[in-house]
């Protein structure tokens, strides 16, 4: 017990580093949101496209049954800030923080991956789109993401 103790002051500092970081990094980010909506409308189209007859103008997707607009928010960039948050906090050695960026960069496929799982399932179930972005769209964004943070915790070997 006296040695969870002694690791706390530890631990809360890693936490107050992380969201600190999260913070900064995020309205750092979000300054680039509009750049980032036509790469995202673009490979979100490109995936789309593989499955499901698409056409994208500017930054929307034409399905058959549903019309979808990538806005700012979808650029994921609440996911891309608490990626690289983590990778800044807990990144020891040019090696930790090199995968961590990797893992980053995977995280913004993930995003692209949860907008094009939504514009294939609105396309097929448009009555229930809602539902889609919803339910199944953070749940494929929460699920994929704790992959990502699980592999990265443990390439770090974190016994603590």
């Amino acid at each position: 017990m006296k040695r969870k103790l002694e690791n706390s002051p530890k631990k809360i500092k890693i936490i107050l580093k992380f969201y600190l970081i999260f913070i900064l990094s995020y309205v750092i980010l979000t300054q680039f949101e509009a750049y980032l909506v036509k790469p995202v409308s673009y490979l979100t189209y490109l995936f789309v496209n593989f499955f499901v007859k698409a056409k994208l103008i500017n930054n929307t997707i034409y399905l058959n049954n549903i019309t979808v607009e990538i806005i700012k928010p979808c650029t994921g960039t609440f996911l891309l800030a608490a990626f690289l948050s983590l990778t800044l906090t807990l990144s020891k050695n040019l090696k930790d923080f090199l995968f961590g960026l990797f893992l980053t960069f995977l995280s913004f496929f993930v995003n692209i991956l949860r907008i094009a799982l939504f514009c294939i399932l609105a396309n097929i179930y448009p009555n229930n789109y809602k539902m889609i972005h919803e339910a199944i769209g953070y749940l494929v964004l929460i699920s994929l993401s704790l992959i990502l943070v699980y592999l990265y915790l443990s390439s770090l070997n974190y016994n603590s």
